[in-house]
């Protein structure tokens, strides 16, 4: 014959683990590790398309029309291209069209 346990005994423990989950990633939230995308200085190519609504392929195609001109707006960290969000936007400012 085995202990029968109440429900509330077998959910407890799981939920008060829970709450320690929440209060840890509420912390993580306190000490700046989760930025939101309009503070960011630079964005990742795909908090840009959520950031400023244009298609993944055009902003790829852009950096690599501008990674050698004036208007270049990234910085190359081994093979991820990082977008100066405000070079970006004045780039985007003295454009009428993509």
């Amino acid at each position: 014959m085995g202990s029968c346990l109440s429900w509330a005994d077998k959910v407890l423990p799981i939920m008060r683990k829970m709450e320690v989950l929440k209060i840890d990633n509420t912390e993580a939230k306190v000490k700046g590790k989760m930025v939101p995308i309009w503070e960011k200085y630079m964005l990742t190519v795909d908090e840009a398309v959520q950031y400023f609504g244009i298609g993944e392929k055009k902003i790829r195609m852009l950096i690599s029309e501008n990674v050698d001109s004036d208007n270049c707006f990234t910085v190359q960290v081994g093979n991820k291209s990082l977008i100066n969000r405000h070079k970006f936007e004045e780039f985007l400012n003295q454009t009428t069209s993509l």
